[in-house]
């Protein structure tokens, strides 16, 4: 920066390098978030305070049939999610909301050409800065196969207890 000032020139300098460190940081943390997003095999994603989709990671657009242009700024009713699974969410998502913590759930949820699909759910707050939670988000994780599993097993349990019990 220079200026004239009554015959004299008055020059100052700012040291912008730790601004640009910060800069640098943050590109290089967009970078990795990017990386993890496209490459996640579990749905992440975000909501704002009237949870409306604020971010959806390829994977859950790609499970949804949708771009991400079609479900940012929706909300799952605007999606067409069954309305007792949007209740669920409601009442996971008051949750977080009401104790500004992270919360771990399972759930299910009938997804297009797949049939009901059990996830394991972590949401977590998003707060403003004055600590206020300002939206949350998400990563849910597919544990289908398993659940599956446990239910063959708690039925193959029971099978075979019926049977002992009819024993003589």
């Amino acid at each position: 920066h220079a200026r004239f000032l009554s015959g004299m020139l008055i020059v100052s300098f700012n040291d912008i390098t730790e601004r640009q460190q910060v800069v640098e940081a943050l590109a290089e943390s967009e970078e990795k978030f990017r990386a993890i997003d496209s490459a996640s095999t579990d749905f992440i994603y975000s909501y704002d305070s009237e949870g409306r989709f604020t971010h959806a990671n390829p994977i859950l657009c790609s499970t949804l049939g949708m771009n991400d242009d079609q479900i940012i700024g929706k909300t799952h009713r605007e999606l067409g999610f069954p309305e007792e699974q949007i209740r669920e969410w409601d009442e996971l998502h008051r949750k977080v909301y009401e104790t500004g913590n992270t919360l771990r759930a399972e759930t299910s949820t009938p997804m297009p050409g797949e049939g009901e699909r059990f996830y394991e759910v972590v949401l977590n707050p998003l707060h403003n800065a004055n600590g206020e939670v300002k939206g949350i988000t998400g990563v849910s994780r597919d544990v289908t196969e398993r659940k599956l599993a446990e239910i063959t097993l708690r039925e193959s349990e029971a099978r075979w207890r019926s049977y002992i019990e009819r024993s003589p």
